[in-house]
């Protein structure tokens, strides 16, 4: 697995581990980050909650940073903003990039940036592995790539994550740190304190035959982007389309915005109800997340294009089986509900007040639900996680659903 990831990366240094916060973690503890108490590091506040999570678990404190307008990730304004905020005892020693739903950051421009205020660049990878901006992977501009390899990623060990580097030198330490702080050469003799980080093996043998066909992965989901641009592109005054992907536009989940909260709502609600359509809303704002209320105050700043963006976007299966006739019946269930169903009443006993736990689409299957006489989406849902694992069995076995 490491071997396939220098080659994909051309890097020198690629550490497997257990999981993408602990990537984020080895990384911020290679470099030294948080060992003194007034480090901060600036995150995006549009993102998954193991950025912050990582930095805060290094001891440092992470400073969460507002989209630009219209844009899915910080860019250097809203960077350099928010270093502004932070008190003079207090010492910046990096920015982590998430590139959020494969949406490249303005990445160059914030290499610049880093390397003017000698701050160390940290590229989360997880959503965007094998995603290029003007030929080049996102994942190789910074001092540091992280990644998680999660289940739901574009590629996957069923959980696991890496660690990649430029620098030879971190090599030995980020081996030893994610291992208990084993060294080869003192054997049950630690130098100090260390996590067991390590990725287990069954992972890493599922993941290695993906890293190789990474281009294929990323062609398929360019592949599902198009489908979706071209299958909604009729009720483009309704919604709007998350942006292009890098080069090839091959995200790893595709989403939408729609006019309002209400509406964005209505829509996955009547989805999921009258199509069986599983769909989930964009990261809430992590800013205003009650696990981070013991933060300074500049730490937690108004974002409120990132706030915006939680409150109108979601995103719709998104998964390596999903098919080009699967991806029709969703855009003509959406197309539906704009030009017949925007009337759509919520049911009483909704039970969809939080997003659904699997992104996926059950198509042909529909007559199932009632010879299964489940009315509600917890019982739709138990079928549809059925449905689910009998075609991904089909398909190791080559078996192809009528």
């Amino acid at each position: 697995m490491a071997h396939e990831l220098r080659r994909l990366f051309d890097v020198p240094v690629a550490q497997p581990c257990a999981n993408g916060f602990i990537s984020l973690l080895l990384a911020l503890q290679s470099a030294h980050i948080g060992e003194d108490s007034n480090d901060c590091v600036l995150v995006p506040s549009f993102t998954m909650i193991a950025v912050p999570n990582a930095v805060l678990y290094a001891g440092a404190t992470p400073i969460f940073v507002d989209n630009s307008c219209d844009k899915y990730n910080p860019g250097v304004d809203e960077y350099d903003e928010a270093a502004r905020l932070v008190p003079e005892n207090y010492k910046i020693k990096a920015i982590i990039v998430t590139h959020t739903y494969s949406i490249p950051a303005d990445i160059e421009q914030l290499h610049d940036m880093c390397v003017k205020n000698n701050w160390l660049l940290i590229e989360d990878i997880s959503e965007s592995i094998g995603v290029t901006i003007n030929g080049q992977l996102l994942g190789t501009f910074g001092s540091y790539a992280c990644a998680s390899l999660y289940a739901n990623k574009i590629i996957t060990a069923g959980d696991g994550g890496f660690v990649l580097s430029k620098d030879p030198s971190v090599a030995t330490r980020l081996a030893s740190i994610v291992n208990h702080g084993f060294t080869p050469s003192y054997h049950f003799v630690h130098f100090e304190p260390c996590i067991n980080g390590k990725i287990n093996g069954l992972g890493a043998a599922l993941v290695t035959p993906a890293i190789k066909q990474i281009s294929e992965v990323i062609h398929h989901r360019s592949c599902m982007a198009q489908w979706y641009r071209q299958g909604l592109c009729a009720i483009s005054e309704y919604i709007k389309f998350s942006p292009r992907a890098g080069d090839a536009d091959g995200p790893w989940v595709f989403g939408i915005e729609c006019q309002s909260r209400m509406d964005r709502d209505r829509l996955r609600h009547y989805l999921a109800f009258e199509h069986g359509i599983e769909t989930r809303n964009y990261f809430p704002s992590l800013n205003i997340q009650a696990a981070f209320d013991n933060l300074p105050k500049f730490a937690r700043a108004t974002c409120p294009h990132a706030m915006r963006l939680a409150e109108i976007g979601f995103y719709l299966p998104s998964h390596y089986w999903l098919r080009e006739d699967d991806v029709f019946n969703i855009c003509q269930a959406i197309i539906a509900f704009y030009n017949k169903n925007k009337d759509w009443k919520m049911p009483t006993n909704n039970t969809l007040s939080i997003s659904l736990p699997i992104t996926l689409m059950v198509n042909n299957h529909t007559g199932l639900f009632e010879s299964f006489g489940g009315s509600t989406v917890k019982d739709r849902q138990v079928l549809v996680d059925a449905v689910h694992a009998i075609d991904c069995i089909h398909k190791f076995f080559g078996i192809h659903r009528e």
